[in-house]
């Protein structure tokens, strides 16, 4: 069973967007509890005002990661503001999925493990579509059965 857990994005340009939109639809199968979502434009902020499982809405990061009612944080940020929107991230107690690359900087990403370690956190780093709906479907339908016996499988995107 899935514990009950809020999950914040920061960062709602092209790749957020999307991951915005997988999360909430975890959310309506109650998979998740709400969706927070936090981007400097308020404009973007708006186009979620109305969706139900949206719990918070903010242009600033660091009040959003405050927020005792978000668990975890997915990082999709400009790549330049990984290392220190996740730093804080875990130095504020949310667990941390950060986009790909971590950070521009391998010592800093070593700086971000190690403080996740120390702070009890969980650390990931994401990848296309790991947790997208349509895979999880996908697998679904191959637990089940659905094909019969797989010998071979190839996936396109």
């Amino acid at each position: 069973m899935v514990s009950e857990m809020n999950i914040g994005i920061i960062g709602v340009g092209y790749w957020g967007s999307k991951v915005v939109r997988e999360y909430l639809d975890l959310a309506k199968e109650g998979k998740i509890d709400g969706v927070g979502v936090c981007d400097v434009r308020e404009e973007v902020l708006n186009t979620f005002r109305d969706n139900e499982n949206i719990i918070k809405l903010s242009t600033d990061y660091k009040e959003f990661l405050k927020d005792d009612s978000i668990d975890a944080v997915h990082i999709c940020t400009n790549n330049a503001f990984h290392y220190e929107v996740a730093k804080e991230a875990l130095n504020d107690g949310k667990h941390v999925l950060l986009e790909k690359p971590m950070t521009t900087d391998s010592s800093k990403a070593y700086e971000l493990v190690e403080l996740s370690a120390h702070n009890g956190l969980i650390l990931q780093v994401g990848h296309i579509f790991r947790f997208a709906n349509v895979i999880r479907k996908a697998r679904e339908l191959v637990e089940d059965k659905y094909f019969g016996d797989i010998y071979y499988l190839t996936l396109k995107w």
